[in-house]
Order: structure tokens, then C-alpha cells, then sequence
């Protein structure tokens, strides 16, 4: 009994330093210092992958909606006032402009590369000479209408449809029957609606000392009249009305651009928009789009929608001319239907300001504006022309650069972040890790326990062990914005972490306290992921119970257990993992 206890006594010994050795093992693990990658400037984050966000002011946002792609450049073979029809083809009006009044007008069929497809189809009748300002709206099928202002005897608005082999149906048709005090210029407009399969026909009405009024009529593709005649502000304030520009969304609701004044004159006037549901009702108000205050003359505006749900507004405008009669080119966008997005902007140069006839050219998000302006020595109109994109979502990501910890026994600690806190807005986190860059591109992204979720507030979060041994990570932040005028903005993202943390092989440590009472704790390391069991054998080698059975990431583990049912004794406790087997004794003392 005495030689038993001496040896019970010798071997608590031995755990005993055994245990303290373990122990500074663990504490070695836990006490190593951290390391620490920080992004917190415009070189810092230069090197991700920006998805739909960008740099600014050093931190990173959500792109703005709308992006410059090329400043003003010239460009005199570039189409324009043309109209394509749906197999890329496209016609095209001779005579009857902006500019000129003319006793006979055309029509004529290209294709893309601009070689004639058809002779000259005269439009206007002879009964309506001196003809100017001609518009034209293609149905789908092909069959198109065209309408424009003719003043030989007073001013009339007067249409003329044809089928899609260019053929004439019908005669010229005479829009503003109902008034015959007009005056003055009619601009009119036109443009087919998908939605209740007819053209829509602006002309105003009125004279030029009592002001205009739009005034609409609708006419089915033969040239039909649907409806009576209605006016697009029936209790307008504003004077001078002449419809401008129309476009249609592929959601297909529609907006009409227009220019008008609040004073009873003409010497200036502003750009205005109404929307229309694709119920065709208006669903609002009209909006003032150009936002100066001041008496300037505003016109020749165009709208157009691109693949989503923004368009662009552009129009000439007096302001910041560098003398009397010269125009600038503005632009606004807008998100549907009436938000503004930022203010009005100048898109022409200040030294090429005599500009005329603003169009836009929609090729999904891509918009080309172009615009003619005058050259004095010359005496000629050359083209010049801006790309925009237009992209009214609202959320967008960033990749950051590789962080390498030189290390394939990292273990990841902490990721925290610094970002502004704007209502509407906010910014979350995923995390991938490998040993290597090529396996790196094809893991998956993680938030703090489990695929598919995310490291969603400032605070400081901890890493999931999942990226524990791994000596590579980067950082995805998803940024989410519900108003389009506010972006969220992120400053800084910092992780921690331990470089040689974990091993190359499964290490189990010495359990504590040891010897031990009842109750005892049992330390190991894993180096990555596997399934991990831990059994407890008699110093015999007899099978005594499995406590713990599991699939581990890399990291640290302590396993607590409640020995209370055995004797006093001398036992073995192994671990096993993958291709890994590790052994170590524990004294229980009753």
C-alpha cells in the first residue's frame, strides 16, 4: 500500500511539471502578439476589385449613378436626328429641320453602314409648303408616322403616316382643327406608346402674346384619331408651353420634357418634366428640372431613359455664356421618376458655348449626348459629343487585396471597421481564406459562423475559425444604400491576427489541474479542418468511454470533463484527427 502510494506520488510529481511546461506552452499561444492589417487610405484600397464603387476623398462608396466616360470631343460623322427602326436600319428626314423652311420634304430608308435602301419619299403635301420642325415616331412593326409645322397660310401642325414599305397612307392630316388663332410656332412632337398602341401628337396652342398650351391628340398606326383632343397641363400656370421631348422606360412608363415660363414673357423660360404611369395617367405634378434661379433662357431640351430605371434630361442653357446669344449644354439625371440625382451640370466645354440641337444617343446605361456648335471662322456647324453612364443601383462591393500574413499557422482574431453612419445606408462583411492564391479565388465567403452570412456592425467581431491556419485572406464589403441620394461611405477596416499560432500537426496538451479532483479540462491545437475525436483508456490500455466527437476548424480547444464516476488512478486520454494520433496520462486523486 505504501509502495503504491509513493508511486501514485511520483507520478503527480512528474504531471505536476509536466503540466507547468504544458501550460507555458498555452500561454505562449495566447500571449504572442498581435498583428494587424490596416486599409484606412486611397493607396490602402487602390489594389481591390471595386464592383460598382469607388474612391473618394481616400474612403470608399458606392459609385455615383452617373459616371463620365469621355470628355466633349468632336465628331462630325456621327448620326444624328435619325430614327431607327427594329432591324438596325434607320430613316432619316431631308429638309423640314430646325433651321430651314422648306416647300418640299423627305423621307429616305439607310442602313447601318448609311447606304440608301429606298428613293426620296416626299412628305408634305403641296397645300402645306414652308414646312419646318418635322418630328417622326417608328411603331415596332416598322410602320412610322411623321409630324411637323407648316406656315404657308398660318401656322398648322400636320401629320402624315406610312406603312413599313414606306408607302403613304392616307393623306397629310391637319392636327389643330379646334383653334385657328394660333400665331406663332407649334413644335410640334411625337412618339408612339406602347401601352395603348397609338401615337401620341403635342402641338401648342395659342398665341404668342396670350401664351401656349400643349395640346394632344392620339391616332392609332393607320392614322385613326383615338379620342378627343386633351391638353398635357389642363390647369397649367405656365406660359409659352412647346413640348420638347419624350421618353418611353422598358417598364414602359413615360416622360415628357418641356420648356415653359412663370412670367408673361418669352425672353426666358425653364426646362419642366411630367411622368406618366405605364397606366398612362400622370402621377405627378410637373418638376422644374434646370436648378438656377435667375432669368435665363432654358430650351431644346431631350430626355431619354437608359436600360434601367435613371434617364438624362439635357438642354441648352444661358448660363455661364461667354456672351449674348450663346448657349451651354446642362444635364440632370434623375432616378424614376422624379428624384434628382446631385444638380445640374455643364457638359460641353466653356470655350466651345455656341451650341444647338442637344440629342441623345441610349445604348443600354451608355448615354451619348451630342450637340452642333458654331464655328464662326469656319462659318460651319461641327458635332461634338460626351459619353455618360448611367447606373441607378443602389449597392456595389469591394475585394480587398491579398493580406498576407506570411504564415501558415495564422490564427485570425478580430475585424472591426470604421465607416459614416448615414440613414439608409449600410455596409457589411464577408471573409475568405486559403494556403495558397489559386485555391484562395475559389473558396467561399464567410460571415462569423456560416456561409451566407455577414459581419454586419462596427463593432469589433470575431473571425470564425474557419480561417484559423491559413496563411491568406481577404475582406468583401457589401455596400447598400435605400435612398439614392445617400451613399454609404467606409473609411477604414482593420484585422487582427496571430502569425504561428497553429501547428502543422494535431498538438494535445497536458490536461488541467492535474492531478485533479473531479472535474479537469483538456487543451489540443488542430491544424485544419477535420474530424477530431477524444477518448479516455485505463494506464492498461482498456477502453474506457469516446467524450468527444466532431469536425474542427484550426484553432485552440479546450474540452471540459467530468471524471466524478471513475476511481483514483492513473489514465490515458488520445486524440485522433486525419492521419494524426497524439497520447498523454492524467492522475485522478480522490
Amino acid at each position: 500500500m505504501i509502495t503504491s502510494l509513493k508511486k501514485l506520488y511520483e507520478y503527480s510529481r512528474r504531471f505536476i511539471v509536466s503540466f507547468l511546461i504544458q501550460f507555458l506552452t498555452i500561454s505562449a499561444y495566447s500571449q504572442t502578439n498581435l498583428s494587424f492589417s490596416v486599409d484606412s487610405s486611397a493607396t490602402d484600397f487602390s489594389d481591390g476589385l471595386f464592383e460598382n464603387t469607388y474612391i473618394i476623398n481616400g474612403d470608399i462608396s458606392i459609385a455615383p449613378p452617373e459616371r463620365k466616360i469621355t470628355n466633349a470631343y468632336k465628331d462630325n460623322s456621327l448620326l444624328r436626328e435619325v430614327y431607327y427602326l427594329p432591324n438596325g436600319d434607320y430613316l432619316k428626314i431631308i429638309g423640314a429641320d430646325f433651321w430651314s423652311s422648306d416647300e418640299k420634304f423627305f423621307v429616305q430608308k439607310y442602313n447601318a453602314q448609311g447606304d440608301s435602301l429606298s428613293k426620296k419619299i416626299r412628305v408634305n403635301e403641296d397645300k402645306y409648303k414652308h414646312s419646318r420642325n418635322s418630328r417622326m415616331a417608328i411603331h415596332q412593326s416598322g410602320d412610322f408616322a411623321i409630324i411637323w409645322e407648316s406656315h404657308d397660310r398660318k401656322y398648322e401642325a400636320i401629320a402624315q403616316f406610312f406603312d413599313s414599305n414606306m408607302n403613304k397612307i392616307g393623306e397629310n392630316i391637319r392636327l389643330n382643327l379646334e383653334d385657328n388663332s394660333v400665331q406663332t410656332n407649334l413644335n410640334p412632337y411625337i412618339f408612339w406608346n406602347k401601352i395603348d398602341e397609338c401615337y401620341w401628337m403635342f402641338y401648342s396652342l395659342g398665341s404668342f402674346d396670350g401664351g401656349k398650351n400643349i395640346a394632344i391628340k392620339k391616332f392609332d398606326k393607320i392614322g385613326n384619331q383615338v379620342g378627343e383632343q386633351f391638353y398635357l397641363n389642363p390647369e397649367t400656370t405656365l406660359k409659352y408651353e412647346a413640348v420638347e421631348s419624350v421618353s418611353q422606360s422598358i417598364g414602359n412608363d413615360f416622360v415628357v420634357s418641356f420648356n415653359g415660363s412663370k412670367e408673361p414673357v418669352s425672353s426666358y423660360s425653364d426646362i419642366y418634366l411630367k411622368h406618366f404611369s405605364k397606366n398612362n395617367e400622370p402621377d405627378s405634378d410637373v418638376i422644374k428640372v434646370n436648378d438656377d434661379t435667375g432669368s435665363k433662357m432654358q430650351v431644346q431640351s431631350c430626355v431619354k431613359w437608359n436600360s434601367s430605371d435613371g434617364y438624362l434630361v439635357v438642354w441648352l442653357d444661358e448660363r455661364n455664356a461667354s456672351e449674348e446669344g450663346a448657349y451651354n449644354v446642362y444635364g440632370q439625371f434623375f432616378k424614376s421618376p422624379f428624384t434628382k440625382i446631385h444638380k445640374n451640370y455643364m457638359i460641353n466645354s466653356l470655350n466651345s458655348n455656341f451650341a444647338y440641337l442637344p440629342e441623345i444617343l441610349a445604348n443600354e446605361d451608355t448615354l451619348t449626348v451630342s450637340w452642333l456648335s458654331w464655328n464662326s471662322k469656319a462659318r460651319i456647324y461641327n458635332t461634338y459629343a460626351a459619353k455618360w453612364y448611367l447606373n441607378t443601383s443602389m449597392s456595389g462591393s469591394y475585394i480587398s487585396s491579398v493580406i498576407d500574413t506570411k504564415s501558415e499557422g495564422t490564427k485570425y482574431d478580430k475585424i472591426w471597421w470604421e465607416n459614416e453612419n448615414i440613414d439608409s445606408t449600410r455596409i457589411r462583411f464577408q471573409l475568405r481564406s486559403a494556403n495558397s492564391l489559386s485555391a484562395l479565388y475559389n473558396e467561399d465567403w464567410y460571415g462569423p459562423t456560416a456561409l451566407n452570412e455577414f459581419y454586419s456592425d462596427q463593432t469589433v467581431k470575431t473571425i470564425n475559425r474557419v480561417h484559423n491556419g491559413h496563411r491568406f485572406i481577404q475582406y468583401k464589403a457589401i455596400f447598400q444604400s435605400g435612398d439614392i441620394t445617400k451613399n454609404p461611405i467606409l473609411k477604414a477596416v482593420k484585422i487582427s491576427y496571430i502569425k504561428n499560432q497553429i501547428p502543422k500537426k494535431i498538438v494535445l496538451l497536458q490536461n488541467y489541474p492535474n492531478p485533479f479532483n473531479q472535474f479537469t479540462t483538456i487543451p489540443f491545437l488542430v491544424p485544419y479542418k477535420m474530424q477530431v475525436s477524444l477518448s479516455v483508456y485505463t494506464i492498461h490500455g482498456e477502453f474506457i468511454k469516446e467524450i468527444f466527437k466532431n469536425e474542427l476548424h484550426a484553432d485552440k480547444y479546450l474540452i471540459p470533463f467530468n471524471f466524478g464516476h471513475l476511481a483514483s488512478g492513473i489514465y490515458v486520454y488520445v486524440i485522433k484527427g486525419s492521419h494524426f494520433m497524439a497520447t498523454q496520462k492524467m492522475v485522478l486523486v480522490k
